[in-house]
């Protein structure tokens, strides 16, 4: 199943959503070619010892939907991973809050190195939070590796002397 299938099957209930999007309160609202919608429910359990919804939650949101979003636009054979992201946090969220909104989209789509936008936003449009990521395409696991693989040799040369 490529990943616009299955964020479209998390979203309508057909696939079970992954554990962390349940300890964040995380579900998929939107998956186009290149663009991935989250919504983010702040909670109690978010919160940190000053009464707001930590960082590394609102971080983690807008990490998972920019990753997302470059996997949408990946081979099939290809999942993209984090290697690097920068977030500006530009107004506090607290635990009673209403739920947020996140749309990533690809802004640079390189055949091993990918770069999308986040954007974290209130029901109103008040943004929250910014974030650049920045992904490595990888071989999915278990994928068949290519001839046109430049470390496909290596590999192999590898997995003969073990």
């Amino acid at each position: 199943m490529n990943a616009i299938k299955r964020l479209q099957a998390m979203r309508d209930g057909r696939a079970p959503l992954p554990p962390l999007y349940d300890t964040l309160g995380l579900s998929v609202t939107s998956a186009t070619s290149g663009i991935v919608g989250l919504a983010l429910r702040p909670s109690e359990r978010l919160g940190n010892p000053y009464g707001k919804v930590g960082g590394g939650a609102l971080a983690t949101a807008l990490d998972t939907a920019a990753a997302w979003a470059c996997d949408t636009v990946c081979g099939a054979d290809k999942i993209c991973t984090t290697v690097e992201f920068k977030t500006n946090f530009l107004r506090p969220v607290l635990p009673h809050d209403d739920i947020l909104n996140v749309i990533a989209a690809v802004i640079q789509c390189g055949s091993r190195i990918m770069v999308a936008e986040a954007r974290m936003s209130t029901a109103g449009g008040d943004l929250v939070a910014i974030a650049i990521v920045t992904c490595l395409v990888i071989d999915r696991p278990g994928a068949p590796h290519f001839p046109h693989d430049p470390h496909h040799e290596a590999r192999t040369r590898d997995e003969r002397a073990q």
